[in-house]
């Protein structure tokens, strides 16, 4: 009986290992077919609104991009994250997701 079980364990083992071997060789062939489908602008638009619902999730912020007395540039500051974009007015107070606020942060910009 003991030796029946045995083989009956190492038949399911071997089952399982074969099945094992074949999803990965799945997931390989799909992955290198991903690898070499371009993208499309659907897909670019597809990947920025799906950031765009999750950056309108985060704590906002306010924050004010100074305008220098001196500057004639008054053009908004454009922050792009993960093909999401912001445009921020100089010289007025706004809200943004705090990942603006430190990207805005870190290029000195507030």
């Amino acid at each position: 009986m003991a030796t029946s079980n045995k083989t009956v364990e190492k038949a399911v083992t071997e089952e399982l290992k074969t099945e094992i071997i074949e999803n990965v060789e799945k997931i390989e062939e799909t992955i290198k077919a991903e690898e070499k489908k371009p993208l499309t602008d659907a897909d670019f638009d597809k990947e920025a609104k799906k950031w765009g619902k999750i950056y309108a999730k985060e704590p906002k912020r306010k924050i004010k991009i100074y305008l220098p007395k001196d500057s004639k540039d008054t053009a908004p500051v454009p922050v792009i994250i993960n093909g999401y974009s912001y445009f921020i007015n100089k010289g007025e107070t706004v809200e943004v997701p705090e990942s603006v606020a430190k990207i805005l942060e870190n290029a000195n910009y507030i």
